[in-house]
């Protein structure tokens, strides 16, 4: 089996796949009900278990399925609790409130189609998703102090007095972030191809087209050459603000010196 159900929150739409293994949600949606970002991101964040590629159908050909990437419901609660967005509270309660019940009562998940759920075996299944995610958190919770932790000092990192330190203290935070991790050679360049990635730019394409700008404005051709990525990205807002979150995501991942990274 493998059934697409799609539910609606707050006009965007959630769609799940229920399989023999459970029931899998599309991870593209739920990062943009949280406010997350990046889909590439979030998967690496969770447990290879939690985490897989599922089929649905094409949205222009009825006749072919795309494979896009789905969590199952400990991948869900770990992007839930993951989360510093203040809509994850409320999402959280209306999937465990009414779309998994609504699968589970109707659906195949906990009983054949046939066999709807009585008002027990409900009640019974919501009791159960509950002790299933008290254990979760129970188990995240030493980890998700730590990332705060590290968060918070992120956080305090990227204060700055005006817009035009932008350059300096990102260049000052990437530095810092090298050394965090143990001068992993090519750093700067993951961080680069992250942005690339997640907004589908070419930083290469805007930093030729920043310098030319800068010597049509008088700038001087050796000035304009020294010019680099990071100015690019600077002359971004929408840029900037992605960026620094790729930068604060590595962050609170970094261990200390001296400790092996993974």
């Amino acid at each position: 089996m493998n059934e697409l159900q799609i539910f609606n929150y707050n006009d965007t739409p959630l769609r799940t796949v229920e399989r023999e293994d459970g029931i899998w949600f599309i991870a593209a949606d739920v990062c943009k009900n949280l406010g997350l970002d990046s889909v590439h991101t979030a998967m690496s964040r969770i447990e290879s278990d939690e985490g897989t590629l599922v089929e649905i159908p094409h949205p222009q050909n009825a006749e072919k399925t795309l494979q896009v990437n789905a969590v199952n419901e400990p991948g869900l609660y770990a992007l839930i609790l993951g989360s510093r967005k203040p809509e994850a509270k409320d999402f959280k309660r209306w999937v465990t409130h009414e779309v998994l019940p609504s699968i589970r009562q109707h659906g195949s998940y906990a009983l054949a189609p046939t066999q709807p759920m009585t008002p027990a075996q409900l009640l019974a299944a919501q009791a159960q998703l509950l002790v299933d995610m008290e254990r979760r958190m129970d188990e995240m919770q030493g980890q998700t102090r730590a990332l705060e932790a590290k968060v918070d000092t992120a956080m305090k990192a990227f204060s700055r007095p005006a817009e035009d330190h932008w350059r300096a203290d990102m260049d000052n935070a990437v530095k810092d972030l090298n050394k965090a991790m143990g001068c992993l050679p090519k750093l700067r360049g993951k961080l680069f191809s992250e942005l690339e990635h997640t907004v589908n730019c070419n930083l290469d394409a805007r930093l030729r087209c920043l310098r030319n700008r800068k010597k049509k404005t008088g700038m001087r051709y050796r000035d304009a050459a020294l010019l680099g990525k990071l100015d690019a990205i600077a002359a971004d807002k929408q840029l900037r603000a992605i960026f620094e979150g790729i930068v604060r995501s590595y962050q609170a991942q970094a261990v200390p010196t001296g400790e092996a990274v993974q």
